[in-house]
């Protein structure tokens, strides 16, 4: 995965407030991208030693799963944040969603 693309936020956090005011914007996907969006609880879910699971080890999963459909990098992604984690309870939502332009 050679190329990436940067989308800067274009307002607050979903959800922090109750009339947010966001830009909207277009953007075209070319074959082979890849967009993963995914809440705070997957980069912040801490193991037993309360290290971060990070964005550092989000993107080397998705680095390595890019060849893979989109459900299946979904599953990496939840599998290697659990085996991170350990035995550590979850405290924060995973929710992950991956569109992959064919």
């Amino acid at each position: 995965m050679e190329r990436r693309k940067n989308f800067e936020p274009t307002g607050p956090v979903i959800g922090l407030l109750d009339e947010p005011d966001y830009e909207e914007r277009s953007v075209t996907l070319d074959r082979g991208d890849l967009l993963v969006m995914y809440t705070d609880g997957v980069t912040e879910a801490i193991n037993t030693s309360e290290e971060m699971f990070s964005e550092q080890r989000l993107r080397a999963v998705i680095e390595e799963s890019y060849a893979l459909p989109a459900a299946e990098i979904v599953r990496a992604i939840h599998k290697a944040v659990e085996s991170f984690c350990g035995d550590e309870p979850q405290f924060d939502d995973i929710t992950i969603m991956v569109l992959k332009a064919e």
